[in-house]
């Protein structure tokens, strides 16, 4: 997993948006600013699976858990 450790995504809609989350230390930062992550990211056969609801909310998006369908909702606010 170390190969995994600092994840770095920016965005530039809507506003600029710097995210970088460490997979091995949890450590997370908005912007410059530290948060903490509810769910730890994770390393599966290679692939880094990240928080969708933290990263879709710094995105300005809407998340909502739709249980009766089993499925997620996610919507630009």
């Amino acid at each position: 997993m170390d190969k995994f450790a600092n994840i770095t995504g920016t965005a530039a809609y809507p506003s600029l948006l710097t995210i970088v989350i460490n997979t091995v230390t949890r450590a997370t930062t908005a912007n410059g600013k530290s948060v903490t992550l509810a769910n730890k990211p994770f390393v599966v056969n290679g692939s880094v699976y990240l928080p969708l609801r933290f990263i879709s909310e710094q995105l300005g998006a809407k998340v909502d858990w739709l249980p009766q369908e089993g499925r997620i909702a996610i919507s630009l606010k």
